[in-house]
């Protein structure tokens, strides 16, 4: 049997939260990250070996593609291709996101715009504030526990985790990113 990449986003919608198809009832329906849903269909291709090895999902829009046909991951290959130039991203750029997975040339044109928009780097630095004291406009100085200082990572959900693995509620704080990247 012949597994289709809509089948494969059929399932991921389902551990998503969205609909079960037609005909079907659920009790307890997962909702899952985009990320955590992709986690499953990973450890049922890669370990289980229950699906084919040719299913990625987009880092952009999270839509799911098959690579043996469409899309694109970045590889140190890719470092000097043509079209990275054309649209003006540097060789070593393009190795420090090698890996990245892009469902189609508009999300990879997308995530490239909003690296350069956003300081041309894949490491940025976060201000992280109680978010207590970060909402009070009328407090000046923050207070011990208020300035939790500053933290580097690739994403929000990197940071969360850096917050979490540091004792920190993600939930009760607030953050600012310096636009201009670092790394």
């Amino acid at each position: 049997m012949k597994i289709t990449t809509e089948q494969i986003q059929e399932f991921m919608d389902m551990l998503t939260g969205g609909e079960v198809p037609e005909g079907m009832q659920m009790e307890d329906q997962p909702e899952l990250s985009y990320k955590q849903a992709f986690s499953v269909i990973w450890y049922l291709q890669e370990h289980l070996r229950v699906l084919p090895d040719k299913f990625e999902m987009c880092d952009v829009c999270n839509t799911i593609f098959d690579n043996d046909s469409e899309g694109y991951i970045i590889s140190d290959d890719s470092a000097e291709d043509d079209w990275y130039k054309e649209i003006g991203v540097s060789a070593e750029m393009v190795k420090a996101h090698e890996g990245a997975r892009f469902c189609n040339e508009g999300c990879e044109r997308r995530f490239w715009r909003n690296l350069r928009n956003n300081g041309n780097s894949s490491v940025w630095t976060y201000k992280v504030w109680n978010k207590a004291f970060y909402e009070s406009a009328s407090q000046v100085f923050p207070g011990e526990g208020d300035y939790h200082g500053e933290f580097k990572a690739k994403n929000e959900t990197d940071l969360m985790y850096m917050l979490i693995e540091k004792g920190i509620d993600p939930a009760l704080c607030a953050w600012e990113i310096e636009l201009k990247g670092n790394g």
